[in-house]
């Protein structure tokens, strides 16, 4: 075989696998760049969640307050309830017995 048909099949041979092995290089490169930009947004995702959870943490804890609240309310409501029926009910004996001494004047 001459030299010259050597060259011409083994030239563009090598020119295909450089041009193939430079492109996959330069894809390995964009892929860890996508792969280390994925990582990052994990990571945001993980603090994100990581807030959340101590947001729904808080909500838990003014839930327990409000209804403790609650409970003091009702608390003050009954109490406030018997004291006014109790000093309406003196109210109302002292009126009626008033009334009955004027009648029996």
């Amino acid at each position: 075989m001459d030299i010259s048909v050597i060259l011409g099949i083994v030239g563009p041979i090598v020119t295909i696998v450089t041009i193939l092995g430079t492109t996959l290089y330069w894809l390995g490169g964009k892929f860890r760049e996508i792969d280390m930009r994925f990582q990052q947004i994990d990571e945001r995702f993980r603090q994100i969640d990581e807030r959340f959870k101590q947001i729904d943490e808080r909500f838990k804890e003014v839930d327990k307050r409000f209804e403790s609240i609650d409970e003091r309310f009702d608390k003050l409501e009954k109490d406030l309830k018997n004291y006014v029926d109790t000093r309406f009910g003196e109210l109302k004996g002292y009126v009626d017995s008033r009334i009955n001494e004027l009648k029996g004047t």
